[in-house]
């Protein structure tokens, strides 16, 4: 143990030498006074078995006469006093490394404060943790380019047949799925469409939606589109005259040589599928407003005239509010294609 005498009033305090070299606050008087290190306390140790060192105030509280009114001065430095910052530098000329500081106890022992730098560890904790948060951030958007990745851009609507179809956004970019009213194309593909008075009332909005599926298919593709034969004496109207590849500009080319088409009259759909059959597509899509008028003659058509290329899927649309097309369902389903139901509305969204 360690003894110390009270620079001010001359009390006696006892402490731990644990806490030498440290400072304390007399629990008397409240004088800060160093504490003797370790070697200057052993070399006055007594037979007791403790050590009175006289050391120097570092601060010694000060009395005032009554009538003197004070400055401030005073009051701040008792604050500064019993908050324990004495050794800060306040009152003294020389800066020192941060160390243990401490009060004497009720029986004179000495309690450990804690260091200024102990009392700044959360913060340096809570600091670093945000710059290592925001480096992640950083290295994050610079790895992907500061955009988010995306799949291909798509609307849902319903088929018309309990199913929901995807349909693909128009935007002529790569990596976009091709598709015609939400049946899937992967292949060079040739659209077999009905021009006749069933068809009239939403004929524009099916040629809008096959050049949205145009522009799905991308450049490499091979495209065209057959308009069945209304009885006009002009026959299947083809554009263009032969498969050509879904370039823009093809598309475009497409787009005005089609703009004096419209639907009106009585269409037969053989003379335009066997136009079709001759280019051997892979795919051959078949869009009609009268699929509910279709009956088993028209099923054996489409199956005499397929003979000429065997491999090609016949995918067919029924359009309006017809309903089923039994017809055009038995189709598919022997051409290996796929059937659907679109309404109105639904054709709508395709065009947009």
């Amino acid at each position: 143990m360690i003894s110390i005498t009270c620079t001010h009033c001359s009390a006696t305090l006892t402490m731990d030498e644990a806490f030498a070299g440290g400072v304390c606050r007399c629990q008397h008087c409240g004088t800060i006074q160093t504490v003797p290190a370790a070697g200057k306390a052993k070399s006055g140790h007594s037979g007791a078995g403790a050590t009175t060192v006289q050391q120097k105030a570092l601060y010694q509280r000060r009395g005032r006469a009554a009538t003197d009114a004070g400055s401030g001065l005073d009051e701040l430095a008792d604050i500064v006093a019993s908050s324990g910052l004495s050794g800060s530098g306040l009152t003294s000329g020389r800066l020192k490394q941060p160390q243990s500081r401490g009060y004497a106890g009720p029986h004179g022992e000495l309690v450990a404060g804690q260091t200024g730098s102990g009392s700044m560890m959360p913060l340096l904790i809570g600091g670093g943790a945000v710059i290592a948060l925001l480096v992640v951030v950083i290295l994050w958007l610079i790895m992907t380019g500061g955009k988010p990745t995306t799949s291909a851009d798509s609307s849902a609507v319903d088929s018309g047949s309990g199913e929901t179809a995807n349909v693909a956004v128009s935007n002529g970019k790569s990596g976009i799925n091709p598709s015609f009213l939400g049946i899937p194309l992967n292949a060079n593909v040739i659209y077999v469409l009905d021009r006749g008075s069933s068809t009239e009332s939403m004929f524009g909005y099916l040629k809008e939606a096959t050049y949205r599926s145009l522009e799905s298919l991308g450049p490499n593709r091979k495209i065209q589109i057959i308009y069945w034969d209304n009885g006009a004496g002009s026959g299947p109207a083809p554009f263009p005259a032969l498969m050509t590849y879904a370039t823009k500009e093809n598309i475009a080319a497409i787009q005005r040589s089609a703009e004096d088409i419209f639907a009106f009259g009585q269409t037969d759909a053989k003379s335009a599928l066997e136009l079709a059959i001759k280019q051997k597509p892979d795919a051959i899509v078949i869009a009609t407003g009268k699929g509910w008028d279709l009956d088993d003659s028209f099923v054996t058509m489409v199956e005499e005239t397929r003979k000429g290329a065997p491999s090609a899927k016949i995918h067919t649309v029924s359009l309006g509010a017809g309903g089923e097309s039994k017809a055009l369902k038995q189709v598919a389903r022997k051409a290996g294609g796929e059937y659907r139901e679109v309404s109105e509305a639904d054709l709508r969204k395709y065009a947009q």
